[in-house]
């Protein structure tokens, strides 16, 4: 199928005129052309609930309508889009021709307007680089958006707890790796996964689980040395990471004292306290057995997290 072609069959078109044969004229124009999707409406509002529902790359609008005219469902569009973070292409049907009316639609927010009666062929064509317009328009906005959330990801910081993330743990283990590579020792990955979280969030509900989290941060934080890693993973899931110069330092009494300071405690939360408890799993790399990558290192500890988990166990596993 040529690009012609494919932008007139995926183009969706919302023709509204107060006038029922001016759409049904304009419809039958444009189903003529190849275009498929042309919904109708016969006034502003309507047009607006149509948009509600699904929307439209062009707009085709007469300029006078009785309640809310072309320039004002101009307004309500563009504000749609800035909702929404899309573009409409908006054409309006005008018996004006005169440069201050003209200045007026552009300045509003028009794309484009086609005098009236329109001619099928110009119709056609209008319709066609507007929906060029619509369709660059929006895959720059997608693009955009695509970067921002991109951006966003590479942020290393939780905003809940202000722990590391999950790129910031990947970062950090990394480097805890090639420090086993180049010195011996031991890079250690706690992995620490509260349980019952649905039950914590329908008890509780979420602004206190999120006071639950904030609070599990803390006690990591305080539980573990300066320099090691703590970084939240996901809505339930936090790591520890330490590096040991000796590797026979590492002990899992000392994982256990760190899950003990959350499951034996209660949490302060402005609705009471509430109890809470976890998991702790712990894998190591070390000479001789180790992880080439930062994912596998606290996958393999999230592995025995959930073995640990299935079997019912309380105790540490190392």
């Amino acid at each position: 199928m040529s690009a012609p072609a494919r932008i007139r069959e995926e183009l969706s078109i919302i023709v509204v005129d107060d006038m029922k044969f001016n759409c049904a004229f304009i419809r039958k124009s444009l189903q003529d052309e190849g275009y498929n999707d042309v919904r109708v409406a016969v006034s502003a509002r309507e047009a607006l609930a149509l948009l509600a529902e699904r929307p439209a790359d062009v707009l085709l609008a007469d300029w006078v309508m009785p309640e809310m005219d072309g320039l004002e469902l101009t307004d309500r569009v563009r504000q749609i889009d800035e909702e929404q973070g899309r573009y409409t292409c908006i054409l309006l049907l005008t018996a004006r021709d005169d440069i201050a009316s003209v200045i007026e639609a552009f300045d509003r927010g028009v794309d484009d307007y086609l005098t009236k009666p329109p001619i099928k062929q110009e119709l056609a064509a209008r319709v066609y680089a507007a929906g060029r317009i619509a369709n660059l328009q929006n895959g720059l906005l997608d693009a955009m958006e695509t970067l921002r959330r991109g951006y966003e990801v590479r942020i290393t910081i939780d905003q809940l707890t202000g722990l590391g993330n999950r790129l910031d743990a990947e970062r950090r283990f990394t480097e805890l790796l090639g420090m086993v590579e180049s010195r011996g020792g031991a890079a250690c990955c706690g992995f620490f996964s509260l349980n019952q979280i649905e039950t914590l969030r329908t008890q509780h509900g979420a602004a206190v689980y999120d006071e639950i989290l904030k609070s599990i941060a803390t006690r990591l934080r305080r539980a573990v040395r300066p320099n090691d890693l703590v970084a939240r993973l996901s809505d339930s899931e936090f790591v520890l990471g330490m590096y040991y110069q000796d590797e026979d330092h590492v002990k899992a009494k000392s994982f256990k004292r760190i899950m003990q300071s959350i499951n034996l405690r209660p949490v302060k939360t402005s609705r009471g306290f509430v109890t809470v408890n976890g998991t702790m799993a712990v894998s190591c790399s070390r000479k001789g057995n180790l992880y080439e990558r930062a994912e596998q290192l606290m996958e393999a500890a999230a592995k025995r997290v959930e073995e640990a988990r299935a079997q019912g166990s309380v105790e540490v596993t190392l």
